[in-house]
């Protein structure tokens, strides 16, 4: 299976719904939201998502199994062909959850696949209104990290929003 560019952030440009989350939810200003989407949505078109590598595209501390000295990825349901650095950004985003570090401090180059990974979250945050209210609140948390992380990466203007251990 090939992967496809869900343009997430580029939906948020035109989606009242999606804006408002990010605004009303307390993610961050509409003044900041505004003068940072054309940076976000330029990154999010220009990350590498295509490729021929075998992708778990859901890594995560659930999904990682210790076997002695070894690391073993399990549950790859969602596996596809792309980029391996999708797995890579998208530990990074969970990581500080979790108590590890800033993504921004292991790869500070890393805004475009911050502002995909923030603008998937944020449309799943949004849009997958069945979710139980603790998942929904995950993807959260995601987004600001990654929507602060894409801030400092990418020169846009300097993150206002709340730090995502104040989404509740």
């Amino acid at each position: 299976m090939t992967r496809e560019r869900k343009g997430s952030v580029q939906s948020m440009r035109s989606s009242p719904v999606s804006r408002a989350t990010l605004s009303l939810g307390s993610w961050c200003s509409e003044a900041w939201f505004s003068a940072a989407l054309d940076g976000l949505v330029e990154a999010e078109g220009n990350v590498p998502v295509g490729g021929d590598a075998l992708v778990h595209n859901d890594v995560r501390s659930d999904n990682l199994c210790f076997v002695g000295r070894r690391v073993v990825l399990v549950d790859w349901a969602q596996a596809i062909r792309g980029n391996p650095q999708q797995d890579l950004a998208s530990a990074l985003s969970t990581l500080p959850l979790e108590g590890g570090p800033d993504p921004f401090d292991v790869p500070p180059d890393g805004g475009p696949w911050a502002a995909h990974i923030a603008g998937q979250c944020a449309r799943r945050a949004a849009h997958e209104t069945q979710a139980p209210q603790w998942l929904r609140m995950v993807f959260q948390r995601i987004a600001v990290s990654c929507l602060n992380w894409a801030s400092r990466s990418l020169d846009l203007p300097p993150w206002t929003g709340p730090h995502w251990s104040e989404i509740r």
